[in-house]
């Protein structure tokens, strides 16, 4: 069985109920922060892993939160399967002319994700506009201070989307502002708007760049006015965009979602050979 995250859900009961059937885990980046900040979830996440034959993290910096939170007791059960993502036919962003630009926040909107980073770099710059889609625990905070600092007409906020939905709005962008502040799993959004073409302006936390490749840019955590800087300085150099976004588009190749179908498929084949 396939057991997903490893601090809540069901995945606490099957390693109860597994007896003899072989469980392979599936690790997410809020299990990790959990198990961080929480006494309750960091045993939860232990008994999983004691039950689990092997653990998928998506990328090796995960794979370390793991292996620190289980006090280095199985680390031959983790195993680094990167997340997949649907790839488009083509490419649906492309550069465009124009010295400011349309850039998009998508996902949750809580403080690991940290958007307001996002919208205070806006207000450092002039003409560029930020679209944040997505829903969460910080969005009034966040259109609050949108208007505090006069950015009413230059930061829309929209609701949560569909993927495809978000993919068909991909089009519209210039690039992606990712701006999680601690800990990022994976980046699957970000991934995905490589996949369409949108280079990424993402925050250096572990495992983020190896994730996105040469086809986005990165700044300190937090640090609004790096962003900002970065913003400015792909909004004055149509070369640069036009090299990121063949670079993501590129880069986003790599992470097929086939690929990660038969990884996973192999390991459980593994992990139901050794039970038998």
């Amino acid at each position: 069985m396939h057991a997903q995250h490893l601090g809540f859900g069901l995945a606490l009961a099957f390693a109860r109920a597994a007896g003899g059937t072989p469980m392979v885990s599936v690790a997410h980046g809020t299990d990790i922060i959990a198990a961080t900040e929480h006494e309750q979830a960091r045993a939860v996440l232990n008994e999983i892993v004691d039950a689990s034959v092997y653990v998928i993290v998506p990328t090796a910096a995960m794979a370390d939160g793991v292996n620190r939170l289980t006090g280095g007791r199985h680390a031959d059960r983790l195993v680094v399967v990167p997340w997949g993502v649907p790839l488009p036919a083509a490419p649906t962003a492309h550069p465009r002319p124009g010295k400011h630009l349309s850039l998009v926040h998508a996902g949750r909107l809580d403080g690991n994700k940290d958007t307001i980073t996002a919208i205070e770099a806006l207000a450092r710059t002039t003409g560029h506009h930020l679209t944040v889609i997505g829903s969460g625990s910080e969005l009034e905070t966040l259109i609050r201070h949108a208007a505090e600092l006069n950015l009413t007409d230059r930061v829309t906020f929209e609701p949560f989307l569909p993927r495809q939905d978000l993919f068909q709005r991909f089009g519209d962008f210039d690039a992606m502002l990712f701006t999680t502040r601690t800990l990022e799993a994976y980046g699957l959004v970000a991934v995905e708007a490589q996949a369409h073409g949108l280079p990424v302006l993402h925050s250096d936390v572990p495992g983020l760049a190896v994730t996105l490749g040469t086809g986005g840019l990165s700044f300190p955590p937090g640090d609004a006015a790096a962003l900002a800087s970065l913003i400015d300085t792909l909004a004055a150099s149509p070369a640069t965009r036009q090299l990121l976004h063949q670079a993501a588009a590129a880069n986003a190749r790599s992470h097929d979602i086939a690929h990660t179908a038969a990884h996973i498929a192999a390991l459980s084949r593994t992990a139901m050979e050794g039970a038998r």
